[in-house]
């Protein structure tokens, strides 16, 4: 197997995750830049409730984290991936974060092919880890992702932006977040 560079790894794995947000129908807008040095976030996806991707049209905008991996054959269903602790705060702090593992098979032809895993990690869950990682002082917390085969990045990014506001709502956070998902409601769900 052809071992590939840290750097090409992370600019295969951005790659992989631009080009399906570049999908006709996907109504994505991917901004996540390689070789970059931001803490905890890679970059944000737009979800927007059209293919226009106009200002109108636009229903949130959420952080996500990509990581790439190179494998010599691809998980199943599920993958584990340890994340330190304070990252996690981090995404606590922005209330929340996709988070994307873009697995990267070489072939012995030099073929390059990608598998993509996800966690939605939420406030409520982020919450919860960190507080069992400051009872048991673990600097590290390995988490389970899983495979985007059983569901599409738009969904994945519908779900989070969903499940976001519901946790806010539930603990009782009404900020931004709340108001401006109160006025993209509609617009959501009718797509």
């Amino acid at each position: 197997m052809e071992r590939l560079s840290k750097d090409k790894i992370e600019r295969i794995a951005v790659g992989e995750i631009n080009r399906m947000c570049d999908q006709p129908s996907s109504k994505l807008l991917a901004n996540i830049k390689t070789g970059d040095k931001v803490i905890s976030f890679d970059g944000e996806i737009s979800v927007f409730s059209s293919n226009s991707e106009t200002v109108s049209s636009l229903v949130e905008t959420i952080p996500v984290q990509v990581k790439g991996t190179q494998v010599k054959r691809f998980s199943i269903d599920t993958r584990p991936f340890s994340i330190e602790v304070d990252h996690l705060k981090n995404y606590y702090n922005r209330e929340g974060v996709v988070f994307l593992v873009v697995e990267i098979e070489v072939s012995a032809e030099l073929a390059i092919s990608c598998k993509v895993f996800y966690k939605q990690l939420l406030t409520k869950e982020l919450y919860d880890l960190i507080q069992l990682c400051d009872k048991r002082n673990q600097k590290n917390k390995r988490i389970e992702l899983r495979s985007l085969e059983e569901s599409s990045l738009y969904i994945v990014c519908h779900r989070f932006i969903n499940e976001r506001y519901h946790q806010t709502w539930r603990m009782g956070c009404y900020n931004k977040l709340t108001i401006k998902y109160l006025a993209n409601l509609f617009i959501c769900s009718a797509s």
